[in-house]
């Protein structure tokens, strides 16, 4: 909202640190504040195990409020253009950013299509255990900071297919699924990386690596108090993301 702009600008301006989810955020924050800025990846909680590719149903998640920046419009195209797939969708509605008639109108394409389950709003446990189960976690958002559901699914080994977005381009540079492909190509990979057990278990087993190894709470704790602490090397990343 603009009214507020001015209440937040003054909060980043009186703060000693301001924390940053990707290098995309950090370009469009204003110079001055650029110095006191740091990166600091989410968290997000590791299974013990997980369930192997070969075991899952095949089926695509979608998680998420029913808003129009996260398109789940895109999602009942694609559904419609693939009857043989399977989709399960999780999500309410809402008004923010969004009319009540396009609302209205996206529950109304979810429970017509034969092919999707649409569940509404569920707990997080539910919405949790949907995406460990999943064989792909769809994502159609068009804008958003670092989606936790790329999280949720990459922890439970479930490769991610992110129609627009793909932060810091990590997707791509580690191999945890498909993005920033547009609508044409991610209608045409789907199908193809659900009948591929093997290559989802090989997406899976990095994306769990991944992780482990970047989003685990004993990892991020340290990247916080260093973050904190304004430490060399992360104001050096800084310098590097600002060049």
């Amino acid at each position: 909202r603009k009214r507020w702009w001015p209440v937040y600008a003054w909060g980043l301006e009186r703060t000693d640190r301001i924390l940053l989810q990707h290098r995309s955020q950090f370009d469009n924050l204003a110079p001055r504040w650029q110095e006191k800025a740091r990166l600091l990846m989410g968290t997000v909680e590791i299974p013990p195990a997980v369930t192997p590719h070969s075991q899952r149903d095949r089926y695509i998640a979608w998680v998420g409020v029913l808003r129009e920046p996260k398109r789940p419009d895109l999602l009942i195209e694609f559904a419609r253009k693939l009857p043989e797939v399977r989709f399960v969708v999780c999500g309410g509605v809402s008004t923010h950013r969004t009319g009540p008639e396009y609302s209205k109108r996206i529950v109304e394409g979810l429970q017509s299509t034969p092919n999707i389950e649409y569940l509404g709003q569920v707990s997080p446990e539910k919405s949790l255990q949907i995406i460990r189960n999943a064989a792909i976690l769809l994502s159609t958002s068009t804008m958003e900071g670092f989606p936790n559901v790329f999280l949720e699914a990459w922890a439970g080994g479930t490769p991610v297919v992110s129609t627009f977005l793909d932060p810091d381009d990590l997707i791509q540079k580690h191999g945890l699924g498909i993005a920033g492909k547009g609508t044409e190509e991610t209608c045409t990979t789907l199908p193809g990386l659900i009948e591929s057990v093997e290559w989802r278990q090989a997406i899976g087993d990095r994306t769990r690596q991944y992780a482990i190894s970047h989003h685990s709470s004993e990892v991020v704790a340290v990247g916080l108090e260093r973050a904190i602490a304004g430490d060399q090397e992360l104001r050096l990343e800084a310098r590097i993301c600002r060049s």
